[in-house]
């Protein structure tokens, strides 16, 4: 599966300058020092429960990168 680079709280807000684009929060993390040096991709799955539903609300994202 990979490494959990960061687990806690989500608190998106609207960015000043843009408030008709989706809120959003920007995470830095650090990458494990085992992690093979080049091409790679990173991962994103996001689960969350919105209101009263009791569906959660499921999204995964990704993109490439080059780890140095």
């Amino acid at each position: 599966m990979g490494h959990i680079l960061h687990n806690g709280p989500f608190d998106p807000k609207e960015h000043p300058l843009t408030p008709l684009i989706q809120p959003y929060q920007n995470f830095t993390v650090e990458l494990p020092e085992d992690l093979p040096k080049g091409k790679a991709q990173l991962n994103v799955y996001h689960v969350a429960l919105i209101g009263e539903s009791f569906v959660p609300f499921n999204e995964t994202l990704r993109t490439s990168v080059f780890v140095k």
